[in-house]
């Protein structure tokens, strides 16, 4: 997808993150997911967004912003 998220912080404060695709299978953890923004949330990862656009993107699971707890 767009941004992918492990362990860190990504702040968006404006612009547009659009017409991405993720795609895949079940198998691959990066793979098809988060067509916009994925986070593998851990206890060190954050998304913040006070303004922008998320838009027109694709993804087998989540194709705006997919997040995923792990510990």
């Amino acid at each position: 997808g767009g941004v992918g998220i492990s362990k860190g912080t990504f702040t968006m404060s404006g612009g547009t993150i659009e017409n991405n695709v993720a795609t895949g299978d079940d198998y691959s953890r990066d793979s098809g997911y988060g067509g916009g923004v994925c986070i593998y949330a851990t206890e060190n990862s954050m998304f913040n967004m006070s303004g922008g656009i998320i838009k027109n993107n694709r993804a087998t699971y989540g194709g705006g912003v997919f997040v995923s707890w792990t510990q």
